[in-house]
């Protein structure tokens, strides 16, 4: 079954042309990517240590920060346990600093999904022939900004890109190939699981319209193995079939401890966030969405099946539909295409050039506000850095720093005790936790030195951070000559 329609725009480009394009395309996307997982190091969010870098870390070293998920066993080791091997494999080859490790991490990952995008780029020109579309599609996904810092995030949200994207590129010649890949998608982000069922929905369309029963049970055949995976890597790793996404389930549907604990949100909101909150927006977002649905309906009604069963979810967060980006972006091309069919032929020309250096002054001007490093997140990492080169480190203590927002034991790799003043409600008197004797080094602003002076504290390291606080690393001189 095709998953894209036969649509032929006029006057697609020639065959080699579009190769060129591509591989131009490819080539700058991928020397961007390795320039921001060089030079940015923040996150956008806790998840993306929490829940993957130190569970990969603790795999390798055997000591990690323990949050909540990970005592209900709500995550699958699938992404940590492939960060963990890359950081071993790193390790042999003399790749041992955590912050060349984590670039390393981040643009192998973004690499994986641009070449997952310009694979289904690739579609539009050698399906539809729509070359133009394909180009346009290409260019948006390898050079804007917000894409580009967002492909570095660790999070599910963004690795379940990469098999969704493929399923769907293979799917109308290999089903079952495409299948397994679904069901691997389920593995790597459990609400994907919504997706599976449209994806099930759209082929059950092609066998009862279509006559495809062929390609309907050989869908749903490869899913079994990627399933049995899933399930197996749970049963290896959590003692138990299926045990993640069936904790997963329970805590967030049964229980609904994300919404109770982190706030709840009502069912229009990301619609609302989208609309920048200014619902006047809303009518000029939703025309060309409506057209490129109607032009690739399955696409778009796959696109709709996330937004209405994560809107279904009292707990939101924008960075949930990033899953979901490479679609909306294809829709809205599609509209783009239908304007450029419409265009008189003499105009279509202007038309291109000309939303070609909007597009560019966009990504410039996005790609200068785009939120590349995050503090303190930045230069505790590279502090703890600091710290793991200590020969005679036997502990750390972070005044006034949240194991939420700072590298932890993925930037330490020593295992020694790891303290936090901060809790995310209080700060406690530095000599309620730092009376732990193995409490040798510190971490704090620059201006709270002074609050150490009883340990004749020594400053072996500082960070200068984007937000223009100075943070250093003190070595309490009392306690290590102990």
């Amino acid at each position: 079954m095709r998953i894209l329609s036969a649509v032929c725009p006029p006057a697609p480009l020639p065959h080699r042309q579009v190769q060129r394009w591509f591989i131009a395309l490819f080539l700058v996307g991928a020397f961007l990517r390795l320039v921001a997982a060089a030079v940015t190091d923040g996150i956008w969010h806790p998840d993306e240590h929490q829940q993957y870098l130190e569970r990969a870390v603790g795999l390798v070293i055997g000591r990690n920060v323990v949050f909540w998920e990970e005592v209900r066993q709500m995550r699958s080791l699938s992404i940590p346990g492939i960060q963990a091997g890359l950081m071993i494999a790193m390790d042999h080859l003399g790749m041992t600093s955590p912050i060349v490790q984590l670039s390393a991490i981040r643009f192998l990952q973004s690499m994986v999904l641009l070449a997952s995008l310009t694979l289904f780029a690739w579609q539009l020109h050698k399906q539809q022939a729509n070359s133009i579309g394909a180009v346009v599609l290409m260019f948006v996904n390898a050079l804007w900004p917000p894409w580009i810092a967002g492909s570095l995030r660790t999070l599910s949200e963004v690795v379940v890109i990469a098999p969704m994207l493929v399923g769907l590129s293979v799917w109308h010649r290999r089903p079952m190939l495409a299948g397994f890949l679904f069901a691997l998608m389920f593995g790597v982000r459990f609400p994907a699981g919504f997706l599976i069922v449209g994806i099930s929905l759209v082929s059950l369309w092609g066998w009862l319209r279509e006559g495809d029963l062929r390609g309907f049970v050989r869908l749903h055949l490869g899913m079994v193995p990627g399933f049995l995976i899933v399930g197996a890597i749970d049963y290896f790793t959590l003692g138990a079939w299926f045990q993640a996404p069936r904790q997963h389930f329970h805590a967030n549907i049964v229980e609904n401890i994300a919404a109770t604990t982190f706030g709840a949100d009502p069912w229009y909101q990301y619609i609302y966030w989208a609309c920048g909150n200014e619902w006047c927006v809303l009518p000029v977002l939703a025309l060309p969405l409506l057209v490129g649905f109607v032009r690739e309906w399955k696409i778009g009604f796959l696109a709709l099946v996330w937004l209405v069963a994560h809107s279904a979810i009292a707990h939101k967060e924008m960075r949930f539909l990033m899953s979901i980006y490479p679609l909306v972006c294809f829709l809205y091309i599609q509209a783009f295409m239908l304007l450029r069919e419409v265009v008189p032929a003499a105009w279509r020309g202007i038309l291109m050039k000309t939303s070609a250096t909007l597009l560019l002054l966009a990504a410039l001007t996005v790609g200068y506000l785009c939120w590349w490093n995050t503090e303190p997140y930045r230069a505790y990492s590279r502090l703890f850095d600091a710290a793991r080169k200590r020969p005679d480190l036997t502990g750390l203590g972070c005044w006034e720093g949240s194991d939420a927002v700072t590298g932890n034991y993925f930037h330490l790799r020593r295992n020694v005790p790891l303290i936090f003043t901060y809790n995310g409600l209080n700060s406690l008197p530095p000599a309620i936790p730092f009376e732990d004797p193995s409490i040798n080094y510190i971490i704090c602003e620059l201006e709270e030195v002074g609050f150490f002076r009883a340990w004749d504290p020594e400053e072996v390291a500082r960070e200068v951070g984007d937000d223009d606080a100075v943070y250093v690393l003190l070595r309490l001189r009392a306690k290590s000559a102990r």
